[in-house]
């Protein structure tokens, strides 16, 4: 575990705190000091002007506050799932870092109770249910449901979730999605600029531990 304090931060063998892991939950990286969390963009299609942003949704992704929701936006070739992908593991490692929009609010809850940060991959819709549930996850979501085998008792489901949203047009959602919403459009990328995916797996992990430690120097 990684203690972070206004002085920095350090890895400890025994935390105050109980961690609290499921099936959609990996390790992070053994953190590195000495990176440069600007290295991510050598990785990632974000403009130059929106990468300040792109680096304060991490950072407040760390912190037990309300989230903004990052709707990542932009044509087929603008790299949206990849990006999506790779802010997914700086903060909350999943062996499935997409997952597939839920098509209920049952499936959301089961969504929800598993990962610190949810990204949602190809969204073309968004009812208005789950416009209201991604809301209150951002802010701080209390839901009600009936235990299995019970028609009487109720389990109460609690979190406050980091949204990662993907799609070809995110920004045409209800006005209390939107005030909610940093909206980061992708340039589609050039076939001169465009790399193999083997290639950017491979400095992905060189890069990777020296970037989380980078995120947490500004967390600090």
């Amino acid at each position: 575990s990684i203690q972070i304090t206004t002085s920095g931060w350090e890895v400890i063998p025994r935390p105050p705190v109980v961690f609290r892991r499921t099936a959609l939950t990996s390790p992070l990286p053994r953190p590195v000091k000495g990176g440069n969390l600007g290295e991510l963009f050598s990785i990632i299609n974000v403009p130059r002007e929106l990468q300040p942003l792109v680096c304060a949704f991490l950072v407040s992704a760390m912190f037990e506050i309300p989230h903004p929701i990052l709707a990542i936006n932009g044509e087929q070739g603008s790299g949206k799932s990849d990006t999506a992908k790779r802010l997914a593991l700086l903060i909350d490692p999943s062996p499935a870092p997409l997952q597939s929009p839920p098509k209920d609010i049952p499936a959301w809850i089961e969504l929800a109770v598993g990962a610190k940060v949810i990204s949602l991959d190809n969204l073309s819709h968004i009812s208005g249910p789950l416009s209201d549930s991604f809301c209150r996850a951002s802010t701080g979501d209390g839901l009600v449901k009936r235990q299995h085998y019970s028609d009487k008792d109720l389990v109460v489901y609690q979190f406050k979730r980091v949204l990662i949203l993907n799609g070809i047009n995110l920004t045409d959602q209800r006005d209390d999605l939107l005030d909610r919403i940093i909206p980061l459009y992708l340039p589609v990328i050039s076939a001169e600029y465009r790399k193999a995916e083997s290639d950017l797996e491979k400095s992905w992990e060189v890069i990777y531990p020296y970037l989380f430690g980078a995120l947490l120097d500004l967390c600090s």
